[in-house]
């Protein structure tokens, strides 16, 4: 099973193989009624044609998603840029992130290409988008990596801040799990690689799921109760059981 939620939290488990299934509800005020129909529509939205749906994007258009990071950086106008050069068969969706002025600036490049350009914002519904996308380009933050390998979505990685996001890079690159790209160019020419070669794109879904931590947040809990007996940190294994939910919580969106 897995964990989601803090506040609120849904234990779910069942039986390997079986029809037993079940989950726990933790942090819900009593006789308080609960309706499936109250969640339907954001359980719909975990399949990527409702992920689709919810954005207005076609079920039969190729989509290429490029995300620059909460704060809105990388050549993401490079790379629309480059892709729009090579009038690729596919809509581009670009995140600016929290930066308006970007996304100003993202849709006015928009409106003088030869290429479908959707610029936005943060959202808070990045499932939905990632859900819909074919091929995702972007900078290897933890979370975006973490949520990539969940959807099970081939990224071609551009722009590794030095540390933490170059070993992701070099992590996923290692083991076949990712393509690199070290300038806007070759982050195009990765992209028409993957949209055009159904061999390369299931052999990075097979290495992503291969990758996958499905029981992340119950190893994080259980990492976090033997730290405790052992006098470790807790505020830094709460990090560790924080992420790990919200990756369980994302592994909805699987293509």
């Amino acid at each position: 099973g897995s964990t989601s939620g803090r506040l609120f939290r849904i234990t779910t488990f069942g039986e390997s193989h079986g029809g037993g299934v079940g989950v726990v509800i933790d942090g819900c005020p009593p006789r308080l009624a609960l309706d499936p129909s109250d969640i339907q529509p954001d359980l719909d939205r975990l399949d990527p044609a409702a992920c689709r749906q919810a954005l207005g994007i076609p079920e039969d258009e190729r989509v290429i998603l490029v995300l620059s990071g909460g704060i809105g950086v990388g050549r993401i106008e490079q790379v629309v840029t480059e892709l729009a050069r090579r009038r690729v068969a596919a809509s581009v969706w670009v995140s600016a992130g929290n930066d308006a002025g970007r996304r100003r600036q993202l849709e006015a490049l928009a409106s003088s290409l030869p290429l479908t350009v959707h610029a936005f914002g943060f959202v808070d519904n990045i499932e939905d988008y990632l859900g819909s996308a074919d091929v995702l380009v972007t900078k290897p933050g933890g979370l975006t990596v973490s949520e990539a390998l969940a959807c099970r979505l081939p990224a071609v990685l551009i722009d590794p801040i030095p540390g933490q996001e170059e070993a992701n890079a070099r992590f996923l690159v290692s083991r076949g799990a990712a393509l690199r790209a070290d300038n806007a160019a070759e982050a195009a020419d990765a992209v028409e690689r993957l949209l055009g070669d159904p061999t390369l794109r299931s052999g990075l879904r097979r290495r992503m799921k291969s990758l996958a931590r499905p029981n992340a947040a119950r190893d994080a809990a259980q990492a976090r109760f033997e730290g405790s007996q052992a006098g470790w940190h807790d505020a830094r294994i709460s990090v560790a059981a924080e992420t790990a939910a919200t990756y369980n919580a994302l592994r909805g969106c699987e293509a």
